[in-house]
């Protein structure tokens, strides 16, 4: 019986020193994408609102990438898309996506498809244009802005129907995405 106890008791030990190294990792994984951020501060303050986001929480790691005042991390709402990239500057969400081949950064751009419910609604939702918030709508799937080029300096958003309308230029990269699973 007292073999067992120990057993037991070191058992219970090395899985809790194992907790804990994880949980430090992920603070400091954590920590370090948000310092790359200028708006470090403001950001850790407004993630902090969210449940389980931000450094120092008990939760899994849920922050993926950070760009200037553009964050990426991981949805907690159940039957959603996997990832969220949110503006904090502006206060909305620029896009979800399913998984993290449909996204790209490149220089100062983040280049991102967009994924759409196979849910037929009406949705009305924001993008940062032209220097403000524009309200965009659509009742189907036929007028969605799936392409989505993030100027992460900014804040500005360029938003494509289709590939075949991106320019040229641009259009090697979302192709790039599109082919990767």
């Amino acid at each position: 019986m007292k073999k067992s106890f120990k057993i037991i008791l070191v058992s219970l030990i090395a899985g809790i020193i194992l907790l804990l190294s994880l949980l430090t990792k992920w603070y400091l994984k954590d920590k370090e994408i948000l310092s790359q951020c200028p708006d470090y501060k403001e950001i850790n303050q407004e993630l902090k609102k969210f449940k389980g986001i931000g450094p120092g929480m008990v939760d899994i790691p849920l922050l993926i990438n950070c760009l200037n005042s553009i964050v990426i991390y991981k949805n907690l709402e159940k039957d959603v898309f996997k990832y969220r990239i949110f503006d904090f500057k502006n206060n909305y969400d620029i896009a979800y996506f399913n998984n993290l081949n449909k996204y790209k950064v490149l220089g100062i751009f983040l280049y991102v498809i967009n994924e759409n419910s196979e849910k037929k609604y009406v949705m009305d939702y924001r993008i940062f244009m032209d220097g403000k918030l524009k309200e965009l709508s659509y009742e189907d799937g036929s007028i969605f802005y799936r392409y989505r080029k993030i100027n992460t300096q900014t804040g500005e958003v360029l938003v494509y129907k289709n590939i075949i309308e991106i320019p040229e230029s641009d259009n090697v990269i979302f192709s790039q995405l599109e082919s990767q699973e």
